[in-house]
């Protein structure tokens, strides 16, 4: 290899490195603007579904029957529309490959990343899909969204949960808090349900049950994209430090190769001088 084809490789390591140099900075920087936001979000949204669940316990208890679902449940699964967001997507679709066959459910993939992750593995299962503009739906994205799962009974939503900084993993949540889910995830007590059912309650249980049914799932998905948002921006930083240390080691390598190729032209140079001396000479 030539000094001059060394010397481009050099050049191409040098803007690989600037690249992933940039993306890590905006990465950082959009991890640290979301995440202590998302972070205080979890207990608002935490204690938001344990009143939905509370609400949807009382319901059952009166009586009072919610509006009509069509008895289904939607596997929804929440992944971005670029790349650079290193092995996240593939083990969340390999999650929800796992646990969405072990249920009976319509499917319903966001993003084109989960999309192609399908595809790459011939999918023969029939699903829908949506791509939207950004990674973090618009209000009439959210709008053609609720239109589209308040229907089913019971809406798993599979993302990726932000742990730390180097720890991301894919979980399901059910937005709906139907029947199955209440005794599993809700924080609350049943001395707190016992004592409410001797309560009158304002406004009136059936005004609440609505008004959770149409409005608080919204708010519930929106936080699962909010999650998945920081989980990405966290593994996009893990994976572009990663690919960033791999531009600076084939760096170092091509530059060693260049001093090695320069030192062999710098002997063959004082070789060829030695023999001109002794050529001389004689």
């Amino acid at each position: 290899m030539t000094i001059k084809e060394i010397n481009n490789l050099i050049e191409e390591a040098q803007s690989l490195k600037q690249i992933t140099q940039a993306f890590t900075q905006i990465a950082s920087s959009k991890l640290k603007r979301i995440r202590s936001g998302v972070l205080k979000n979890r207990d608002f949204f935490k204690e938001l579904s344990n009143i939905f669940v509370l609400i949807n316990i009382i319901a059952k208890d009166r009586k009072i029957v919610p509006l009509p679902k069509n008895g289904k449940t939607l596997s929804l699964v929440l992944t971005s529309n670029q790349r650079f967001y290193g092995k996240i997507t593939n083990e969340l679709i390999e999650f929800f490959l796992v646990q969405v066959s072990k249920i009976r459910s319509d499917k319903l993939i966001i993003g084109k990343a989960g999309i192609e992750s399908l595809k790459s593995v011939n999918y023969a299962l029939s699903y829908k899909h949506m791509i939207l503009a950004g990674d973090f739906p618009t209000n009439e994205e959210f709008l053609t969204l609720s239109g589209y799962i308040n229907p089913y009974s019971k809406v798993l939503v599979f993302y990726p949960q932000f742990l730390s900084v180097l720890v991301q993993k894919p979980i399901i949540v059910d937005i709906n808090q139907s029947e199955g889910q209440v005794g599993l995830e809700t924080q609350v007590p049943e001395e707190l349900v016992t004592l409410i059912r001797n309560f009158i309650i304002e406004p009136e249980v059936k005004i609440m049950v609505d008004f959770f049914d149409s409005q608080i799932k919204i708010l519930l998905l929106e936080a699962a994209f909010l999650e998945a948002e920081l989980a990405r921006t966290a593994s996009r930083l893990i994976s572009m430090d990663n690919a960033q240390n791999e531009a600076q080691k084939y760096l170092d390598t091509q530059e060693g190769l260049l001093l090695n190729a320069q030192r062999s032209i710098q002997n063959s140079r004082i070789l060829e001088t030695i023999a001109a001396m002794k050529k001389s000479s004689f």
